[in-house]
């Protein structure tokens, strides 16, 4: 994996060496100004730059602000974990940020790349987010593509961050929720810092070392409940902006920049969607000048922001169209910037609150399908496009953005037993976003007596660099879940979740110690933990495991699990919830489909989640579905067929 990493690395230092300098460079800012595509959407209130959807917008965000470019960045215009982390990248490389879907370039982009003379894109993301068709359309415009990527959210900002090569700060976010991320993109990209993306309560050993090499300050979004203490102690130098929610937030890392920042130019986007954000980050941060992400109607801390420095915001200019960010909504901006006329924005805002024609979320209901999921349900808004579904762990605590949903519910999964979380949704059209649905909450069940302690767990070394890990069955168990850490007292992480009393560990690294417990699991239950076992090396119990050399293992790390804990769960009209535990090393599953359990078997699709919803099915029908795990170089056995009846 190393040399994989090494070799990238190498050719993307060679693909973006040869570009000629001075060649291809930032139109002056006067451009963004007399830009056709800024005009053409400018209000007497602001400015705007949009197209037609989110491709057309980032292709117009460039049109705004390249007048030639050598170099594009193209990310993902449907799924953000990956793209989050390009603008930094995109700032370096003088590069605006394009979209494109996942199996075809959007044409937008495509006319984009050519108009500008483009000669070298970086596509951030793995196939499972952009697939090789993508490349390969790019490759047949006689353009270079390079593709930056790892196995995961994680190792894809460690690419993109070894990819800019040096820099002293950084920005270290969780990279679950796009708002925090977005908020500080383009300061981050103005500033040469890369965005690091990290589990809330683990660092990774490639993370840490990076951090140590290069970074003397770091930057956390989020509070404890998206990076916590126990990571937050071991950054260099960090400092922690935070609020308590993502327009608060957003405020306070422009606040805490604001003396390196342009203030007169202020760029708006809509708080509640990433891709005309994150293309136009890449814009922002060619003019030193913020983002200010809002929602509608205007929140009070990003109103007083626009009061409080009025004095200083000459011009504002909003990304996305009308159906993002509506006219009335840009022109209260204006008008409290000082921008526009004060009595008649404050007029159009007091319109938009008391019309009333808000999606509505209404009868949200939760409830515990097991011990780890709770099913969300709530009534159906005709007028609905999409979901946001929000969890906290009070009733009065931070709301976690959690999940984007199309239909009207929702199955939150690895939950703790024994744990009541709580919720609340909101409804959005393709021009407005409604209230917040009222608080409701569910309880996991606890730990249950009926499932034992799994006893006996031994653990012990299978070869130089593999652990077999086993334990007596545990009557009742569907399954078992395996945990593994670097020392008995730290942080244990969930690595497998398997069907049968025994685990091969092939993930192990030469001269560690490594300390396992299994916990059984079923449909409304889970047991203690076991005892803590440490790996043994089969005739010395407790001491580490013998891990070999890389050239030992490159034989079979890229090895996929089959997926396990895969459910079935059939819904209302016409549709089917999947749902199975994540493999390591997958980076995508391919979904397969069939009305016999023999076949044929037809490809459903591909998605990076673990859960898919199957729509459009004939009721009181049998189907039948397998699961298999990928990467880009791999592919695991496919899982047994499950069959599900339709209602």
């Amino acid at each position: 994996m190393r040399k994989l990493k090494l070799t990238v690395i190498l050719c993307l230092i060679l693909f973006m060496s040869i570009a000629p300098l001075n060649t291809y460079a930032l139109s002056s800012p006067s451009a963004l100004t007399n830009s056709p595509g800024l005009n053409d959407g400018s209000t007497e209130a602001g400015e705007r730059i949009s197209g037609e959807d989110r491709y057309e917008t980032a292709a117009a965000i460039a049109r705004a602000g390249w007048d030639t470019a050598y170099y594009a960045v193209i990310a993902s215009g449907e799924s953000f974990p990956d793209a989050l982390c390009a603008a930094s990248l995109a700032k370096q490389h003088n590069a605006p940020i394009l979209l494109t879907s996942k199996n075809a370039l959007a044409k937008a982009t495509e006319e984009i790349l050519l108009a500008k003379g483009v000669k070298k894109v970086m596509v951030i993301g793995g196939p499972g987010v952009i697939s090789e068709n993508v490349i390969k359309s790019i490759e047949d415009l006689g353009i270079d593509a390079a593709r930056i990527a790892g196995i995961s959210r994680y190792e894809t900002s460690l690419q993109v961050a070894q990819a800019m090569g040096d820099f002293k700060e950084a920005v270290i976010a969780s990279g679950e929720h796009f708002q925090d991320v977005l908020s500080i993109a383009s300061i981050a990209a103005k500033k040469g810092m890369p965005i690091l993306f990290t589990p809330q309560d683990s660092i990774s050993s490639d993370l840490k070392n990076l951090l140590e090499q290069k970074v003397e300050n770091t930057y956390v979004l989020g509070s404890n409940d998206a990076i916590s203490d126990a990571v937050y102690k071991q950054l260099p130098s960090p400092r922690r902006l935070t609020g308590s929610d993502w327009y608060e937030l957003n405020v306070a890392v422009i606040e805490a920049f604001a003396p390196e920042l342009d203030m007169s130019l202020c760029f708006v986007a809509a708080g509640s969607s990433y891709p005309d954000t994150l293309a136009g980050s890449a814009l922002a941060a060619t003019y030193g000048s913020p983002v200010l992400l809002v929602g509608s109607p205007l929140r009070d801390v990003t109103s007083s922001f626009l009061q409080k420095n009025s004095t200083h915001i000459q011009k504002i200019v909003a990304f996305g169209g009308t159906g993002a960010l509506a006219d009335n909504l840009l022109y209260t901006i204006a008008a409290k910037a000082g921008v526009a006329d004060n009595e008649k924005g404050n007029e159009i805002g007091n319109e938009t609150g008391s019309e009333n024609r808000e999606p509505a979320v209404s009868n949200l209901k939760a409830t515990a399908v097991s011990a780890k999921q709770i099913y969300l349900a709530w009534d159906n808004n005709s007028e609905a496009s999409s979901y946001t579904v929000y969890r906290a762990a009070s009733s009065d605590g931070r709301y976690m953005e959690l999940a984007t949903a199309f239909s009207p519910y929702y199955i939150d999964t690895s939950l703790e037993p024994g744990t009541t979380y709580y919720y609340k949704v909101k409804a959005h059209t393709k021009s407005e976003s409604g209230p917040y649905s009222k608080i409701v909450s569910g309880t996991t069940p606890p730990v249950s007596e009926n499932l034992s302690q799994p006893q006996n767990v031994a653990v012990s070394a299978a070869n130089t660099h593999q652990a077999n890990i086993s334990w007596d069955a545990v009557s009742h168990a569907d399954y078992y879940d395996v945990y593994r850490a670097v020392s008995a007292n730290g942080a244990f992480v969930r690595i497998a979740t398997v069907e049968h009393p025994y685990y091969l560990d092939a993930d192990l690294t030469s001269g560690m110690s490594y300390y396992y417990r299994i916990q059984a699991v079923a449909a409304s239950s889970v047991s203690p933990y076991s005892a803590v076992v440490q790996a043994g090396n089969g005739t010395e119990p407790g001491n580490p495991v013998s891990t070999g050399t890389a050239t030992d293992t490159a034989s079979d790390t890229n090895v996929l699990s089959i997926p396990v804990n895969f459910e079935l769960i059939p819904l209302q009209n016409g549709q089917v919830y999947l749902s199975w535990n994540k493999v390591d090393k997958a980076s995508y599953y391919t979904i397969y489909k069939s009305t016999s359990k023999t076949g044929p078997y037809s490809v459903l699709g591909t998605v990076v989640n673990t859960h898919y919803y199957d729509d459009n099915l004939l009721s009181k029908t049998a189907y039948y579905y397998k699961i298999q795990a990928c990467n880009e170089t791999s592919k695991g056995s496919q899982s047994e067929a499950k069959y599900v009846i339709t209602k």
